[in-house]
């Protein structure tokens, strides 16, 4: 059956297809692997995290270089929160109720 320009994402069966409409999502709403990969350890996570921990937790996929600055604008956009603890400079992070939604749409609803 001959693909239309109206089905679903999950409808789309080839890699090529899923790749082009990923590509399209995260350009369009700001929203890459490293998020993606932020935003499930924290769900996932028994408690708040901070930065190097995550960096350690990812098994390489989190980079120092880029972590930071990707969880600086994920709090900007009220997917994760923060607290700073008292006497150091150690930033613990939590994922917000819109991080959890962004998450579930990545995840479960477009599939790509």
């Amino acid at each position: 059956m001959a693909q239309t320009k109206n089905q679903p994402a999950e409808q789309f069966g080839n890699d090529s297809d899923r790749t082009f409409l990923k590509l399209i999502w995260f350009t369009l709403f700001g929203f890459g692997e490293t998020e993606k990969c932020i935003l499930q350890m924290l769900a996932s996570a028994e408690s708040e995290m901070y930065g190097l921990q995550m960096i350690e937790a990812s098994s390489g996929k989190l980079k120092r270089g880029t972590v930071y600055v990707t969880l600086q604008r994920m709090r900007e956009k009220g997917l994760i929160s923060s607290r700073k603890q008292l006497g150091t400079s150690r930033r613990f992070y939590t994922i917000t109720q819109r991080g959890r939604t962004y998450l579930d749409l990545i995840e479960k609803k477009i599939k790509v």
